[in-house]
This record gives C-alpha cells, sequence and structure tokens, in this order.
C-alpha cells in the first residue's frame, strides 16, 4: 500500500496515471491539503485523504498502513521563476 503527496501537480498527475497503468499497488492513497475531482479512469485502490500540513501530527493516522510513499510537492519552473 502507498501514499502519493503532492498527486495534484504535473509531476503527481504523471506518476498517478503510471501508478494506475502498472498496478503495483493494492491500495494508494493520494494525500493533499484539498479533495479534487479525480479522472475517471482511476481504479477503486485510489482514495483521497485531505490533511492539514501545518498540522500534520493531527494526520497520523492517514499514513498507518501505508509502506511506501511518494512526494511530489514542488512548484513549477514558470511560478518559481529561474
Amino acid at each position: 500500500m502507498a501514499f502519493v503527496l503532492g498527486y495534484t501537480g504535473e509531476t503527481g498527475k504523471s506518476l498517478v496515471k503510471e501508478l494506475s497503468r502498472r498496478s503495483l499497488f493494492k491500495k494508494i492513497v493520494l494525500i493533499g491539503r484539498r479533495e479534487v475531482q479525480l479522472d475517471k479512469d482511476l481504479g477503486p485502490e485510489f482514495e483521497q485523504r485531505v490533511v492539514d500540513f501545518d498540522r500534520l501530527n493531527d494526520h497520523k493516522d492517514t499514513f498507518e498502513g501505508l509502506n511506501t510513499g511518494f512526494c511530489c510537492i514542488g512548484t513549477t519552473r514558470g511560478k518559481a521563476g529561474k
């Protein structure tokens, strides 16, 4: 079972698409600041959970049972500048 942080950005979207295509995990938790509309092609193994990253200790249960993590948190080159 795995989790993905930053699944709404370009890198995260690409990762989620690839994870869906390969079916490597029986459950994949998409962790973010807000709930978003997921691609309709994602299977039932995908689940969204909303956390407040400023109060991450309050969300320890979100990560229980998940043994692989992917972090795609960042910004685009256009927003960051050089």
